[in-house]
C-alpha cells in the first residue's frame, strides 16, 4: 500500500494539474467580457438573488433536519447543526477536500460531546445518503430517456470520465484512511439497520436538499435567458454533485464546471454558454459560501483556531 507521504504529493500534483487544465480550457471558450456581462446580469436581478439565496439556505436546513434525524434526541437543535453545515461548507470551499466533514465530526465531538463512534456513524451516514438519494433521483429523472441517452456517444463519453474520477480519487481517499476495526463497521451497520425509519425520514430531508440546492442553477440559467426544463436543470445539478463527491482542488474548481458544462451540452445547449453557466453558477456557490459561512462563524462563535483545531482531528476517525 502506497504510504501517506506519497499519496498527499500525488494527489497534490493531480489537483495543480487539474487546475491549469481547467483554466487553459476556459481561457479557450470563454473570455473575461462574457463572464463579467453575466454576472453583472445576475447581480441586476435582485429577485433572482433573493430566490437562490433562500432556496440555497433551504437546502442547508433540510441538510440539517436530515442529520438531526439521525441523530440521537436532543444532542443538537436543527439551528446550531445549520450553522455547522455552513462552515463545514466554507472549508469545502477554502480546502482541496471534503475537510467541511472534519469539522462537523468536530463540532458533534467537543461542543456536543457526544461519543467518537455515534458521531462518525452519522456523519458519515449524511454522506452515504448524499450519494444514495442522488443516483437514485438521478435514474428517475433520466428514466424515460435512459434509452436515447445511452446511445449518444458523449454521455457514455461523460459517464465514463466522472465514473474515472470518482473511483480515482475515491481509491486514494481510501488508501489515506486507517484500517478500521470490524466492530466499529459492524456497530455502524446494525445502528441504520436498527433506525430504518429515522434513516428512511432522513433520506426524504436528504432528497429535498437536493431539489431545493437546483435554485442556483435555475436562476443562472434564468438571468442569461437559457431556455431549460426544471426537472433537467435537477437531474443535470445531481449529476453534477455526485461528480464531486470526492474532490481534491478547493471547492472541486475545475470538476464543477467540467461536469455540469458536460451535462448542459448534452441538451444541445452551445459549449460556450455551458461552460458560462456553470463557471458562474459555481462562483455564485463561492461568495454564498465565505458570506454564510463566515456569518455563521461569528454567529456560533467559532474562530480560526477551531477550525484549525477540526482540520487536525485524524482523518480515520472521519
Amino acid at each position: 500500500m502506497l504510504s501517506k507521504k506519497l499519496l498527499r504529493p500525488a494527489i497534490r500534483l493531480i489537483a495543480a494539474g487539474l487546475l491549469i487544465w481547467f483554466v487553459a480550457h476556459a481561457a479557450t471558450f470563454l473570455r473575461g467580457e462574457d463572464v463579467l456581462n453575466g454576472l453583472l446580469r445576475l447581480a441586476q436581478s435582485p429577485w433572482w438573488l433573493l430566490f437562490a439565496c433562500a432556496g440555497y439556505s433551504l437546502a442547508f436546513y433540510a441538510k440539517a433536519l436530515a442529520w438531526q434525524t439521525l441523530l440521537p434526541a436532543n444532542v443538537a437543535n436543527t439551528r446550531d447543526l445549520f450553522g455547522y453545515l455552513q462552515i463545514a461548507n466554507l472549508i469545502n470551499h477554502l480546502a482541496p477536500v471534503k475537510a467541511g466533514e472534519l469539522f462537523r465530526f468536530w463540532a458533534l465531538l467537543k461542543r456536543h460531546q457526544q461519543p467518537w463512534l455515534a458521531t462518525t456513524t452519522v456523519v458519515a451516514g449524511t454522506r452515504i445518503l448524499d450519494v444514495l438519494v442522488l443516483l437514485g433521483s438521478s435514474l428517475l429523472l433520466a428514466g424515460p430517456h435512459l434509452p436515447l441517452l445511452i446511445e449518444n456517444p458523449r454521455v457514455r463519453m461523460a459517464g465514463a470520465f466522472l465514473l474515472l474520477l470518482a473511483m480515482g480519487v475515491g481509491i486514494m481517499w481510501l488508501l489515506l484512511q486507517r484500517r478500521k476495526k470490524s466492530g466499529v463497521t459492524a456497530s455502524r451497520l446494525f445502528y441504520f439497520l436498527g433506525n430504518t425509519p429515522r434513516v428512511l425520514l432522513a433520506a426524504w430531508w436528504t432528497l429535498v436538499s437536493w431539489f431545493l440546492e437546483t435554485v442556483v442553477l435555475w436562476t443562472v440559467l434564468a438571468t442569461l435567458e437559457v431556455p431549460f426544463h426544471w426537472k433537467d436543470a435537477w437531474l443535470v445539478n445531481n449529476l453534477t454533485i455526485v461528480g464531486q463527491v470526492f474532490h481534491i482542488t478547493p471547492g472541486a474548481i475545475g470538476t464543477y464546471e467540467t461536469s455540469m458544462s458536460s451535462l448542459l451540452g448534452l441538451y444541445g445547449i452551445d459549449p460556450t454558454q455551458a461552460l458560462l453557466v456553470a463557471v458562474i453558477a459555481h462562483a455564485w456557490k463561492f461568495v454564498y459560501s465565505f458570506i454564510g459561512g463566515g456569518l455563521t462563524m461569528w454567529w456560533q462563535g467559532f474562530g480560526v483556531r477551531d477550525l484549525r483545531a477540526s482540520m487536525e482531528t485524524k482523518e480515520s476517525n472521519v
